[in-house]
């Protein structure tokens, strides 16, 4: 029987039948729920420009051990008007990673004088292949080389409601194939937090890097239970902070962010980090995934190893057969990195996250038989059929939105940071949709009726 086999080179793979169609179903049921909260598409290139990738843009560690050599290179020669006279030769790299390319698309944007405030909250969602030169000795059934993401990204809006809709994108796209609320969990913090205690204690850029790498695999190891692991890795953590920090109370802040998880942290913890209002964001979530029967945690372990996040991260793992998948998705707030795409001086903030399909894969086959084989796309010009706002809290907002969502409806909640009527109506108008606007009982509606 024909089957799914190794490429031509290790890390890579030559997708087959069964496995292809699954791959296949499960980005067209991921992309209907991204389509029915009002995200519109957008096709990415294969192919980035090195320079979207120097470290004045990303830092000095994106992703995990980041080096030039993490990526695969490639020389773009520019013929003109005849193959036989000497090309233009640009330094190129095959996408490695999908929020990238969305900044840098955006930041184009910019450049070229688009009327950007009409067009804000921008919702777009991504389905691309991403290339890493992953080390051979890590490669795993889903740790390759050739991967893809599917994600999403809200570009213009630093409202907290945004932060909590992109973790409500994950929860509601694995509900859909199969898997119960109470198999998700949520791994919440703020590098705000990390990049504080990091400043105060003075500690230098690199070794931060390398710090932030230890935090990261902690929280990994934590939610994988693995102890050895953990303890390993808290000792290594320690070993660097013993260096730097010199009074009690910087190691005791240290300790705290290191314990563990928590359902949440009071007044007199928040002002302990010196990070009240970081923290008060990072309750407000969890308090509103607890009203949305959402399992959520704040730990301040987890820091994603990408430099370019500038607020809220989080991870999510999904429980299957008592067996913990780790980190099926993941991602945070980053509001710096489209400005320096940018030729102009302008703050564009921005959260996303991003699905590894083949994780998902590897749930689904467990999950298929308990999940809708239908899919639905839209062909219309307009990617939203209903702009709902209301004064409400987050959590009721989705919960009315997902009853219109049953009857097909792409409802996107208004997520600007400019929430007056005008403003409001202004989009809704852009979307070519209807407005529904929820007043404390009563709903009052805008345009055609539902």
């Amino acid at each position: 029987m024909f089957k799914s086999t190794k490429a031509s080179y290790v890390g890579f793979k030559d997708i087959f039948g069964y496995e292809a169609r699954l791959r296949e179903f499960i980005t067209a049921k991921i992309s209907e729920v991204f389509q029915l909260w009002g995200y519109d598409k957008i096709e990415l290139s294969v192919i980035e420009s090195m320079d979207s990738f120097n470290e004045r843009i990303v830092g000095g560690s994106p992703w995990p051990e980041w080096n030039q050599k993490c990526s695969f290179q490639i020389d773009i020669l520019d013929y003109v008007d005849t193959y036989n006279s000497k090309p233009m030769s640009n330094r190129a790299l095959l996408v490695p990673e999908g929020t990238i390319s969305i900044s840098r698309w955006l930041a184009s944007q910019i450049d070229i004088g688009q009327d950007l405030q009409a067009g804000f909250p921008l919702k777009v969602y991504y389905v691309v292949n991403c290339f890493r030169n992953e080390l051979i000795t890590n490669l795993s059934a889903t740790k390759t080389r050739n991967f893809t993401q599917i994600g999403t990204e809200i570009i213009g809006t630093s409202n907290h409601y945004a932060n909590l809709e992109t973790i409500m994108l994950v929860t509601n796209g694995l509900e859909t194939l199969g898997v119960p609320k109470n198999h998700i969990k949520i791994r919440l913090s703020d590098i705000r937090i990390f990049n504080h205690l990091c400043k105060k204690c003075k500690i230098p850029y690199q070794e931060s890097i390398i710090l932030k790498e230890i935090f990261d695999s902690i929280a990994e190891s934590r939610a994988n239970n693995d102890a050895k692991q953990l303890i390993n890795r808290l000792a290594k953590a320690n070993k660097i902070l013993s260096e730097h920090v010199t009074d009690v109370k910087t190691q005791s802040q240290w300790d705290f962010c290191l314990a563990g998880t928590k359902q949440s942290i009071n007044d007199e913890e928040a002002m302990f980090l010196e990070c009240s209002e970081t923290v008060s964001d990072l309750n407000s979530i969890v308090n509103e995934l607890g009203k949305l029967n959402i399992p959520g945690v704040i730990d301040l372990a987890v820091v994603r190893s990408h430099e370019y996040y500038t607020g809220i991260v989080f991870e999510i793992d999904v429980t299957v057969d008592d067996q913990i998948i780790v980190e099926i998705a993941g991602g945070g707030r980053y509001n710096k990195l489209i400005s320096r795409l940018s030729k102009k001086n302008i703050e564009v903030p921005a959260v996303g996250f991003a699905f590894g399909l083949e994780r998902i894969c590897r749930l689904a086959e467990n999950l298929q038989k308990s999940t809708s084989l239908e899919t639905r796309f839209w062909l219309d010009e307009s990617p939203v059929d209903i702009v709902l706002y209301g004064h409400k809290p987050a959590h009721q907002l989705i919960k009315l939105a997902q009853q219109l969502r049953k009857n097909h409806k792409r409802v996107d909640i208004y997520a600007g940071d400019k929430p007056t009527s005008q403003e409001i109506n202004i989009y809704a108008v852009k979307k070519n949709a209807k407005l529904i606007h929820i007043r404390n009982e009563k709903q009052t509606t805008k345009g055609d009726t539902i």
